[in-house]
């Protein structure tokens, strides 16, 4: 029973600890596809994603739901990234993951060079 204790109280301090380093936020996507600009649609035609995320240095996961709107009833959504500056390059990377009926993935990669 100590035993448990004391890797309970170890669990508890070490999420405390990451957490006051690390920044909680919520954020919320919007994506719309189309072809032509004279007919964007309405907001039902997009999907938006409602995510609860934490930023740990140079990386952030986030996780939530996504659907048609703002109605988030289509399936859960994860994405994971990291960005890194050395010198005037930042390079930066994700990878975005949905579910309805099977996990779907995308990696996004982004090299920038700041004059």
């Amino acid at each position: 029973m100590r035993n448990l204790k004391l890797t309970l109280a170890t669990l508890i301090a070490m999420f405390v600890s990451v957490a006051s380093f690390a920044g909680p936020y919520v954020v919320y996507e919007n994506d719309l596809t189309f072809n032509k600009f004279d007919n964007l649609g309405s907001l039902d035609d997009t999907i938006g994603d409602l995510r609860i995320g934490l930023d740990v240095g140079d990386l952030y996961v986030e996780v939530g739901k996504f659907g048609e709107g703002l109605d988030f009833d289509s399936g859960e959504s994860v994405e994971i990234g990291i960005s890194k500056s050395v010198g005037k390059f930042t390079v930066e990377g994700n990878l975005e993951s949905f579910n309805t009926d099977s996990w779907e993935h995308k990696l996004e990669t982004k090299v920038k060079y700041s004059f």
